[in-house]
């Protein structure tokens, strides 16, 4: 049970499939952090790809503990962070547009009710 030998403020984070091209692995993956996690504590970060066909590519995961990257707000923190790691791509505006779905998605993941058996 990977929730058990998570430390308190565990992440555990996946590729997540392309919601487009394989719909069924994609929320069968989310299903599982959720029911793993707790509704409120799964997350999935999307972005465009150029080179892949679908352009659509996602990571998800679940946290433990009082984290939940989706939910850091903390502008000042995440730049800092950035400019300490010497990061090219990543900033603020980076992470929030990665937990920002199109319509499609967040569809998609509403709907995505029904626990696991």
């Amino acid at each position: 049970n990977v929730y058990r030998i998570l430390k308190e403020k565990g992440v555990l984070v996946t590729q997540g499939e392309a919601p487009r091209c394989n719909e069924r692995a994609f929320l069968g993956l989310n299903r599982a952090f959720r029911d793993i996690f707790g509704e409120d504590k799964a997350f999935v970060c999307a972005w465009y790809t150029a080179t892949y066909p679908t352009g659509l590519w996602t990571f998800q995961g679940g946290v433990k503990g009082d984290v939940n990257p989706s939910k850091v707000q903390d502008e000042e923190m995440i730049n800092k962070f950035a400019d300490e790691q010497q990061l090219r791509y990543y900033d603020y505006g980076i992470h929030h547009a990665s937990f920002a779905h199109p319509r499609f998605l967040k569809k998609m993941l509403a709907e995505n009710i029904k626990p696991l058996k």
